[in-house]
């Protein structure tokens, strides 16, 4: 990212793209020159700095609170840090972890993985309850409970919907190996 000519590195990967303060200034500078008042100006940018700020609060209670749950979410993310492998997206957000902590967290991750392909092929978690697969997920990976449960369902729903899944009638097979019986869909 970059404001004016200096390049910007974020570290933190709890906070939000908004924070490029250029979209702040911007739109406090467009109020202000606008026919608004000038306390609606600060009022509106009052809160989004707000919004801002609680999010990344959320950010890091999360991380800390729970962090393997954080974990699979960083492990799990789209977009453009998708290119830089998982062990060193892991560390870069906690760097105490040990090589063979990550080595464990990675292992339980692909797991998840699993049961994710698992749920999208019985057709996503909006298409089976979010609230069941939830539980499904939770039974399975106790510590998955926030962000990373979060992200685990709605990675879910994008491969159903990508690979189709969410169209076709499920497997009665397949619903009874994820749920342990046949009333669940």
């Amino acid at each position: 990212m970059r404001i004016g000519s200096v390049p910007i590195t974020l570290k933190n990967k709890s906070w939000p793209p908004l924070l490029g303060c250029g979209t702040l200034v911007t739109s406090f500078v467009a109020l202000k020159i606008s026919s608004w008042s000038h306390t609606w100006a600060v009022a509106f940018s009052a809160s989004v700095i707000a919004i801002v700020l609680l999010a990344y609060l959320h950010g890091q209670i999360a991380r800390v609170r729970f962090p393997k749950d954080y974990g699979f979410h960083v492990y799990a993310e789209f977009g453009p840090d998708m290119r830089i492998p998982r062990t060193e997206r892991i560390k870069e957000v906690f760097p105490k972890l040990s090589d063979d902590s990550v080595a464990e967290w990675i292992a339980d991750f692909k797991q998840i993985d699993e049961l994710i392909w698992r749920v999208a092929s019985c057709g996503g978690a909006s298409k089976l309850g979010r609230a069941k697969v939830a539980d499904v997920f939770s039974q399975q990976f106790a510590w998955l409970s926030g962000m990373g449960l979060k992200t685990a369902l709605s990675r879910s729903d994008y491969f159903a919907w990508h690979e189709g899944y969410d169209k076709a009638p499920p497997d009665p097979a397949r619903l009874t190996e994820l749920f342990g019986s046949d009333d669940s869909a």
